[in-house]
């Protein structure tokens, strides 16, 4: 074994000696079901991923020691400088991990799921990983688990909690009101256009939660991005599009002047819509609480919340979940 290979395990080792003298002290039930070990005492805590950190972000914000960053990460403009401060971390840098000492791991997931890779990620890594519920619906009682998880609450998250129930309750009535009158809406996902997310896909939650139609009827692939024709298009004739960014490239510009988009009803009536990125997209990527501006926008469109209103309340949420001021802006 090379010299620095045999320093990294005795690193390792060290350190997994360090991390098991701080024994759990007590068993608590995760919102998966599972049953889990964990500190009395937590004072530090880490993401599995982006998408959970953003989550927890409103409730843990002087428990996060760091966020767990992916593909999704943009410039995040418009996101508290504490956010922006706080420590990147790869979950496959295992020796990172352990280094960082969290007293738990928190995985945000779309229960029910498979949680095999978390309990062997917390084997591998002698931390306990909790489960809790990433469901849009369900993040009001995922706040409520992480309070009670961490035995204080605090402002802040009884803020966003209140804000959330009193729009879930108007979004419902006001599904109530206009369920006949929603149009198709086509969502655009790759720069030609033409890969979309149909019904059922994480993709496109967003027009599943709100009741909106999704025009495109085809199988959901493993990855829940289908590919499509023009030929399909034409034939679904959507009466909105929404162009969402994916890996830095969105079809806005190309749908909005190509010959090949012109007779789609929602290119001839101006109703193609590039869906804001910052600091995370509002339709998903990643899908976390980043929606909820986006399901505020939908509830403008298609639903009976007045213009003024829905800006307003965007602002709010800007205010209450990331941190920032942004009225400055033409949200």
């Amino acid at each position: 074994m090379k010299k620095h290979e045999i320093k990294r395990v005795l690193n390792l080792l060290l350190i997994t000696l360090i991390t098991l003298s701080g024994l759990s002290a007590r068993e608590i039930t995760d919102m998966a079901g599972r049953k889990v070990n964990i500190p009395d005492d937590i004072t530090a805590v880490l993401p599995h991923d982006e998408k959970t950190g953003i989550l927890i972000y409103p409730v843990l914000t002087d428990m996060m020691i760091g966020r767990c960053i992916n593909s999704h990460s943009n410039k995040m403009n418009n996101i508290s400088d504490e956010y922006k401060a706080l420590k990147d971390y790869d979950i496959r840098n295992h020796e990172d991990i352990i280094m960082a000492r969290p007293d738990i791991i928190l995985a945000g997931c779309f229960i029910p799921e498979n949680y095999d890779r978390y309990d062997r990620l917390s084997a591998k890594l002698n931390i306990p990983f909790v489960v809790i519920d990433m469901n849009t619906m369900s993040i009001p009682a995922t706040y409520d688990f992480l309070e009670n998880l961490i035995g204080k609450t605090n402002e802040r998250a009884k803020d966003c909690k209140h804000f959330l129930n009193d729009f879930f309750k108007d979004l419902e009535d006001m599904k109530a009101a206009n369920k006949d009158k929603i149009p198709g809406v086509y969502l655009a996902m790759s720069e030609d256009g033409l890969k979309t997310a149909p019904s059922g896909s994480r993709h496109s939650q967003i027009l599943d939660i709100m009741g909106i139609t999704n025009i495109a009827d085809t199988d959901i692939p493993t990855k829940g991005l289908a590919s499509v024709s023009m030929e399909q298009i034409m034939m679904w004739k959507p009466e909105y599009i929404f162009t969402v960014t994916k890996e830095g490239k969105s079809s806005y510009g190309n749908i909005c002047s190509s010959a090949l988009w012109k007779d789609i009803p929602a290119v001839n009536n101006g109703k193609v819509y590039d869906i804001c990125e910052d600091p995370y997209s509002w339709f998903g990527n990643p899908p976390s609480i980043n929606i909820i501006p986006g399901m505020i926008m939908l509830s403008g469109m298609f639903y009976d919340m007045p213009q003024d209103v829905a800006k307003d309340k965007i602002k709010e949420f800007y205010n209450l979940f990331y941190g920032v001021d942004i009225s400055h802006l033409n949200y």
